[in-house]
């Protein structure tokens, strides 16, 4: 059984949803398609990101990476970027192509996505296995940009130390570029089902769908249950007060970036 989906040049543009279609007639995005030599990991090493609509998951990634690098204002060389929670590269891989002069390092918890990367992007970007609690493998001030896509989103209760350990590893002048759910989330959350019924699978659905039908996010910070697992087993909403109190302990700027990521608000930090 093949562990890839292929490379993205070998796609029908016809496969790509109407969501990222407009995409396919760029000629940045098309010319980034020809020359990408790393394959498709399934949907089983990709957190099931797009199902087996591969074109979509290759497009989506490219989209993040470019809204990324328009956000954060950092050199074409020398820039070292770790992708916290990076999974098999959906957004590392369109960072090293936009950024051959970068240093693109993916991080994740899980080792088989770890050796995916090791064993089908050698040389584009690396990755490593980190653990669900700090500290990272790197020096302090040794990092210029660190990215995390649905990191904080799961991150309960050792969130701040999380936030201090990024403002350690990061250089003066360096970018923490992560996503948060929000009261935006939560408001689409409220109008879309499926994604209410995706959030709560412990047990306590209702009472999840209580809450939600009541109002906002009814706590600063509002954890809700999925799992049993020993890591990435809850959702979490944050009120925006609640980050600009809590995260500016950690950095002096911040800045939202509301429905940035799909339903998500990315969230630019510096000091």
């Amino acid at each position: 059984m093949p562990n890839t989906a292929g490379r993205v040049d070998q796609l029908p543009a016809t496969s790509a949803s109407s969501t990222f279609r407009e995409l396919l007639s760029k000629a940045d995005v098309r010319a980034a398609m020809a020359s990408d030599s790393v394959p498709l990991p399934l949907p089983e090493d990709r957190e099931g990101y797009h199902a087996d609509r591969h074109l979509d998951y290759w497009l989506s990634g490219f989209k993040d990476a470019q809204h990324l690098l328009e956000q954060v204002h950092l050199p074409a060389r020398g820039v070292r970027h770790l992708d916290l929670g990076g999974c098999t590269g959906r957004v590392a891989r369109h960072v090293a192509t936009l950024r051959p002069e970068w240093e693109v390092t993916l991080a994740d918890i899980n080792p088989a996505y770890v050796q995916w990367v090791g064993k089908h992007a050698a040389g584009k970007y690396k990755a490593i296995q980190t653990n669900p609690e700090p500290p990272l493998p790197f020096g302090a001030r040794s990092l210029d940009l660190v990215s995390a896509y649905s990191v904080f989103s799961h991150i309960d209760h050792n969130d701040e130390a999380w936030l201090a350990e990024l403002a350690r590893v990061l250089k003066p002048g360096g970018f923490a570029y992560l996503t948060i759910l929000d009261e935006a989330s939560w408001e689409y959350t409220r109008t879309h089902d499926w994604f209410a019924q995706s959030m709560s699978r412990s047990g306590k659905e209702q009472e999840f769908l209580r809450k939600l039908a009541a109002g906002g996010i009814p706590e600063e910070k509002y954890v809700v249950v999925n799992s049993d697992n020993e890591a990435y087993n809850c959702c979490v909403f944050l009120r925006r007060a609640y980050v600009e109190r809590v995260w500016s302990k950690y950095f002096k700027k911040l800045r939202f970036d509301v429905g940035g990521h799909e339903y998500q608000t990315i969230v630019v930090a510096s000091n």
